[in-house]
């Protein structure tokens, strides 16, 4: 099979393809049985999705650099932005909804608005919160997060798009390119 597409990058690699698929969480509106547990699993999730990021923050500080490991310091951030974390908890409660619900709506609202703004900079943050809002979503959920760094032979990464974390924990010695459809 044949494939075109665009060179980001000189060279080429050859290597086994490695479909690398995550998980895409779905997320649906449902009454909540109980806002306070809704929001209390909400909280569990994003704690465990700090912790898996603190984790990835210190692969990339040992296997790159700080200046790499500083985008998991700002994906952590977000997990601690009052705005975010206040507006979620006040639409579980107001509104009675499931906290992954409550947590996407909101969290939709911060990527549309980092989309529609002018400076190049602040529009990247928009992946940034795309990328830990999946993680909360797949956290709270209990969707397992597929972990690139178990690629333990040469290949060549096939997937639809690649995370900044996803990208991060790639093991130079093993994957020797990557086709993404997106990103």
């Amino acid at each position: 099979m044949k494939i075109k597409g665009i060179g980001a990058s000189d060279g080429y690699s050859i290597a086994k393809a490695y479909k690398f698929a995550q998980a895409e969480p779905t997320v649906t509106q449902k009454l909540a049985a109980n806002a306070e547990d809704e929001v209390m699993k909400l909280k569990a999730a994003m704690e465990t999705s700090r912790q898996q990021l603190a984790e990835i923050m210190e692969k990339t500080r040992l296997n790159l650099d700080e200046e790499h490991a500083a985008i998991f310091d700002a994906h952590i951030q977000i997990l601690t932005d009052p705005e975010l974390i206040g507006a979620t908890f006040d639409k579980i409660r107001q509104e009675n909804v499931n906290g992954d619900f409550a947590f996407a709506e909101v969290a939709n609202t911060f990527i549309t608005m980092f989309e529609a703004m002018e400076d190049e900079y602040l529009r990247e943050r928009a992946a940034d919160m795309k990328d830990v809002t999946k993680r909360v979503l797949c956290n709270f959920q209990g969707i397992s997060i597929q972990d690139p760094t178990q690629i333990q032979e040469e290949v060549i990464i096939v997937a639809k798009d690649l995370t900044p974390s996803d990208t991060a924990l790639l093991d130079k010695r093993f994957v020797k390119g990557f086709v993404t459809d997106i990103g």
